[in-house]
């Protein structure tokens, strides 16, 4: 997982990472043990936040809801500083990039 190996160089830089997903608690905490991701990953199966960030794939069956890759990164006034939308479920950004991001921030 590439954003745990930027973990400690956005940490110093003042941001925190947590992961939003889709599947139940106990699935998100396996993943995140299996991964040995440092940074908590909240489960949100009915997909309530998810859909208030407005990153389900509308062209999926409804049956099937999957939801996109995002970053979002907020500056210490909470203003929104950079998004990224992934294109499918898959997708996400170059941690490099982030990891430069956050010495611009």
């Amino acid at each position: 997982m590439k954003f745990a190996e930027i973990h400690h160089e956005l940490t110093i830089a003042g941001f925190s990472i947590i992961g939003l997903c889709g599947d139940s608690a106990g699935q998100c905490t396996d993943l995140r043990e299996r991964l040995e991701l440092p940074y908590p990953i909240y489960s949100d199966p009915k997909r309530e936040t998810i859909s208030q960030l407005s990153r389900i794939h509308r062209q999926e069956p409804h049956a099937r809801a999957n939801y996109r890759h995002s970053v979002y990164v907020l500056d210490a006034e909470r203003r929104l500083r950079y998004l990224y939308v992934g294109t499918s479920n898959l997708d996400q950004p170059d941690p490099g990039h982030l990891a430069a991001l956050a010495g611009e921030i």
